[in-house]
């Protein structure tokens, strides 16, 4: 049986054997109770339970979902999108959170439109760590209420009151699915609020000098986790590079209605590889308003299994990778290569950070030069499917590295890594990056071109 990497579900409420609860019922049988029903494995984005032999929780099924971690109960809607039996008989069925297609989960924040700020979801919230301004060996825990390009509110116990407006803290920042993020923040303003019936000492902080690689994190969980009326917001303020420049348009899906489009696009529904989509976030991306492109994204750690695995391949610091299979262009694109650049370049501009610099790709051998043009070595087989390696640095070097192709995937990324300290180069390198680095305005204007002589072929052609 395939089952997907095990990680907590709330970053302050592990879900281990006894200390959470899960609660089932069919959304069709909404005036019925609630069922209990055992956690085999969750993440921030899915779970699996196990169902003994009940047959009516089967593919395609909606449902809904409670969750009592910690003395909280959350509430979510998802899609069984895969089930099956295990060795001792037990239903264990696989189901996605998704938002409904004609309204939004109550348990995704609204989004805040006086001020640029987007209120983090009650049941993802982030959470941060800092040492004591002063006090030595001492650490204070925050939990991060809502964030804007500017600054975070964070929200900590009234024992943190020494905390004065000039102070600068070193958070040490979890987000949902993303490995340690660091952020510098300054204190602008405290006051206290309340959690329920107990005091709190809400902090406003601003960034101090935030990495383009920081604020595509934020992006990034304020796209999958939070309601967004309009996702172009985030655009405008800098939390997301879309990498329009060739018309495509990409996004997490979270809606039942996206997942369709996504196993449409994958052309097989029902999958043992569907269990994997639990604990990944999965890209769609359009152009003018239809999907043509789906890849799933998932970060390796140290426990589950992962597809460059099934390869054969076994890879030093998992933590440092960023996974990209299910790679699946609709048969109506002419241009799959481009479609290609444009996800990976999507996934290279918000996903990649100091943190996770690597990228694995699994994918058909038909994208074998797209991708060594781009850099990347080719590490294992399985079947048809190549399994690929990357990262800005050693893209440079390989042999196979066409200058614009490198400049047009990697060069936002290594820029970011350098501005933040994460990335040093020696003097050749140096050297070698500050000549590609000038070729950058010439390989988008390469690709547009080729976007457009391709279009002028489809005209043609009709």
């Amino acid at each position: 049986m395939i089952k997907p990497n095990e990680q907590n579900f709330l970053p302050s409420a592990p879900l281990h054997s006894g200390t959470a609860i899960a609660r089932l019922r069919l959304s069709s049988d909404s005036q019925n109770e609630f069922s209990e029903v055992p956690i085999v494995s969750a993440s921030p984005l899915g779970i699996c339970l196990q169902l003994d032999q009940d047959s009516r929780y089967k593919f395609g099924e909606d449902v809904d979902v409670q969750i009592v971690a910690s003395g909280r109960r959350s509430e979510f809607h998802g899609t069984i999108v895969y089930s099956t039996f295990d060795e001792i008989g037990k239903n264990n069925a696989f189901i996605r959170f998704l938002l409904s297609n004609e309204s939004h989960s109550k348990n995704f924040s609204t989004e805040l439109r006086e001020t640029p700020r987007w209120l983090c979801s009650e049941d993802h919230l982030p959470r941060a760590i800092a040492p004591s301004p002063g006090r030595f060996n001492q650490f204070i825990g925050f939990t991060v209420k809502d964030i804007s390009k500017n600054g975070l509110l964070l929200v900590t116990d009234l024992s943190a009151s020494y905390l004065v407006p000039g102070m600068r803290l070193n958070l040490s920042m979890h987000l949902p699915l993303e490995s340690e993020v660091i952020a510098y923040v300054e204190v602008v303003r405290l006051q206290i609020g309340t959690n329920g019936a107990d005091e709190v000492l809400e902090v406003g902080t601003k960034l101090i000098d935030p990495s383009d690689a920081l604020l595509n994190m934020f992006g990034l969980y304020l796209s999958q986790f939070i309601k967004l009326t309009d996702r172009s917001r985030l655009i405008e303020v800098g939390f997301v590079s879309n990498n329009l420049e060739l018309g495509y348009e990409f996004f997490p899906l979270k809606t039942k209605q996206d997942y369709l489009a996504a196993l449409n696009l994958r052309a097989l529904s029902e999958s043992p590889s569907n269990a994997y989509d639990l604990d990944a976030r999965i890209v769609l991306g359009a152009e003018e308003g239809i999907n043509v492109v789906t890849a799933r994204i998932r970060y390796p750690g140290s426990s589950g299994r992962f597809n460059y695995q099934d390869s054969g391949a076994n890879l030093d610091r998992p933590d440092s990778l960023i996974e990209v299979t299910e790679v699946h262009i609709a048969e109506s694109v002419r241009s799959d290569d481009l479609v290609l650049l444009a996800l990976l370049r999507y996934v290279c501009t918000n996903m990649l950070n100091p943190t996770r610099f690597r990228m694995v790709v699994t994918i058909s051998n038909r994208y074998a030069k797209t991708l060594r043009s781009c850099g990347f070595e080719p590490i294992a087989q399985l079947g048809n499917d190549w399994t690929y390696l990357a990262d800005p640095s050693s893209s440079m070097h390989a042999d196979t590295a066409n200058y614009l192709y490198w400049n047009f995937l990697w060069n936002r990324i290594t820029k970011s890594l350098i501005q933040s300290g994460e990335l040093s180069l020696n003097g050749l390198d140096k050297v070698l990056f500050r000549a590609l680095n000038s070729l950058e305005p010439l390989s988008i204007w390469y690709f547009q071109l080729k976007k457009f002589v391709s279009k002028i072929q489809i005209l043609g052609n009709k």
